[in-house]
């Protein structure tokens, strides 16, 4: 294999899929392979990023000129669920004009099912154009029957290999606010409970402040961090719970350092999400030695504990439990093997390289 495009959302922060993008564009570094990635974003600088900009249908344009003049062997797309329609626009040059490439796609988000869309012309062609693909990495087994099922490819071509991969960085550079937002918090509260994601329904905020209202004796504080982009009429329903709700608190659009800083100093980390793909922040946390409680809607980072998704009662029960025997899960995941499925998807690239 000699080199890859990459095409998605970059530089974080910008969700999950930056911030994988991000972590394996430095794996890549790491060992010689060379890499450049296509972005809508404003970019950083880097030379091997290279950026579009322009109204909508102008980016589409120029993104579709560069995918096709690319020389890289390995062209590997990155969409979110609700970002796969974009891959009728983007898809054609892998149709018509990168027969001689390596095609890789990977589908970050949680629910996803072809036939969900009320328009039959979409489905057809968005079938073809995944049928298209050499690989497309499933993050986890849900997703992986589903396309199983929808698009009759064989389970060779359509891989598990979750999203997270770990990041090196030892020292976060942080604001002086949001090291004395931490500080106010500590001195107020025994512990601190953290979620993060963007402001939509989905995320499972409000059962996650539901289940914490009922365990007032243990003086837990909720901090809820904020992506950018957001369901803005859901935001403001939150943003009144949070303001009635003594024990909550919110950050939103922090950096990534910060963002990872904030989970280092929370004492669990819980995903409550109705909807998921993997949820990259579990690692992250398990990582840095922090306990992390999840629903069980789809596969979770080792360590992880779970509970029945959508349940308030399970999530109660299981995060008492959790901060009883603080120490004993600090421990556990302290010495428990953390996989880097950085390797898995390279060996993927190189596969399909070979063929």
């Amino acid at each position: 294999m000699n080199t890859v495009l990459i095409i998605g959302v970059y530089p974080p922060p910008f969700g999950g899929i930056s911030v994988h993008i991000q972590r394996f564009y430095a794996f890549c570094n790491e060992n010689k392979i060379k890499v450049r990635i296509l972005s809508q974003s404003s970019g950083n600088g880097d030379k091997n990023l290279l950026k579009v900009s322009g109204i909508l249908p102008i980016k589409y344009l120029r993104m579709f000129r560069l995918i096709v003049r690319s020389e890289e062997n390995v062209i590997h797309f990155h969409v979110s669920t609700p970002g796969l329609k974009k891959l009728i626009l983007l898809g054609w040059p892998g149709i018509l004009f990168l027969r001689r490439r390596i095609l890789v796609l990977t589908i970050h988000g949680g629910k996803f099912k072809l036939t969900n869309s009320k328009n039959n012309l979409i489905v057809v062609v968005l079938k073809k154009i995944l049928q298209r693909f050499d690989y497309i990495i499933c993050l986890n087994k849900n997703q992986q029957e589903n396309l199983y099922s929808e698009l009759i490819l064989p389970k060779s071509r359509l891989p598990i290999i979750p999203s997270f991969i770990p990041e090196k960085k030892a020292n976060y550079q942080v604001s002086g606010e949001i090291k004395q937002f931490f500080y106010k918090i500590k001195k107020e509260y025994k512990y601190i409970v953290t979620a993060t994601g963007y402001a939509e329904e989905i995320y499972g905020y409000d059962l996650l402040i539901d289940a914490v209202e009922q365990i007032k004796e243990f003086s837990v504080a909720v901090i809820l961090i904020f992506y950018t982009g957001e369901d803005k009429k859901y935001l403001d329903i939150l943003l009144k719970r949070i303001n009635n709700t003594s024990f909550c608190y919110q950050l939103s659009n922090i950096r990534s350092d910060e963002m990872m800083y904030s989970v280092k100093m929370s004492d669990i980390l819980v995903r409550p999400n109705y909807i998921d793909s993997y949820g990259m922040i579990i690692g992250d946390a398990i990582h840095l030695g922090i306990p992390s409680l999840a629903s069980d809607v789809c596969d979770r980072y080792p360590g992880a504990e779970l509970f029945k998704v959508g349940s308030s009662e399970d999530l109660n029960r299981k995060l008492k439990l959790m901060l009883k025997n603080l120490s004993i899960y600090r421990q556990n995941i302290k010495i428990m093997q953390k996989p880097n499925y950085a390797d898995n998807l390279l060996n993927i690239y190189k596969i399909a390289y070979k063929k």
